[in-house]
């Protein structure tokens, strides 16, 4: 015969706790993935916006030095000299040109990231009343905002992009300890991304759509800016047609 199992008591005046088994259980936690293991876009984009604006002024200054070495023309967007500095280098005031030549680069870079002109001048350390002097003065400096402007647009069309393929990888927690990771994608921005590039086949202006609200479901329209032109052209010429017809005398029959 087995033996009794024997019971645990505890001590007069100590509390016992159950025994649940081990306080820890021994897991080694799990290594992010690596930037191959999330998807070519996810790596490229997240080194452009931890690089930050010393990346892209790095950027600049090395396509500027390779097309000086060889002899090529390279379409700079941030140059960082105008016609307005260098008249006010030799005539007016050089101290304000060296200081514009300070402040630009990481302006336009922080510009170019955020499309911010408040998170610009905070990072160049200048007022915004200075962007805007230079932007009405200098007309080129004002094309190298426009430029750093489609930049932080384009930058994000691409995050966005890379969302909707790749989607977005999140880490699983057990206790503290990083298990795992899963990979979530958002449907809906997907959907909305198709509509932007294909709108022939998802969704196109002029198209009926059914659209459920509860238990009712509604036909209605999508327009777009042409269709939108034609219905005010429409309308505009029936009210032109309305007010001939009253203005039109009254015959009456003897």
């Amino acid at each position: 015969m087995s033996e009794p199992t024997k019971q645990r008591t505890a001590r007069p005046g100590v509390r016992h706790r159950k025994d649940n088994g081990p306080a820890e259980f021994d897991i080694e936690p799990v290594p992010p993935p690596t930037l191959s293991q999330l998807g070519t876009l996810t790596k490229f984009s997240r080194e452009i916006i931890e690089g930050g604006p010393r990346a892209l002024i790095a950027a600049e200054h090395q396509a500027g030095k390779l097309a000086e070495k060889f002899g090529i023309e390279v379409e700079a967007h941030w140059c960082l000299t105008t016609p307005y500095l260098e008249q006010l280098k030799v005539s007016q005031n050089p101290k304000a040109a060296r200081y514009a030549l300070q402040w630009r680069p990481r302006y336009l870079a922080v510009l170019s990231l955020s499309r911010s002109d408040i998170y610009a001048c905070r990072a160049a350390k200048i007022s915004r009343q200075t962007s805007w002097h230079h932007r009405k003065v200098d007309p080129e400096f004002d094309q190298q905002c426009l430029a750093a402007e489609e930049h932080a647009i384009e930058l994000l069309h691409d995050v966005t992009m890379q969302s909707a393929i790749e989607g977005e990888v999140e880490p699983v927690f057990w206790q503290g300890i990083q298990v795992g990771h899963i990979r979530k994608v958002d449907n809906r921005l997907r959907i909305e991304m198709l509509r932007a590039h294909m709108p022939g086949k998802f969704k196109t202006p002029g198209s009926k759509v059914a659209i459920s609200t509860g238990n009712t479901q509604n036909n209605q329209f999508i327009f777009g800016p042409e269709e939108v032109q034609q219905l005010i052209a429409s309308r505009q010429e029936a009210l032109k047609r309305m007010a001939a017809e009253r203005a039109l005398p009254v015959t009456v029959q003897p």
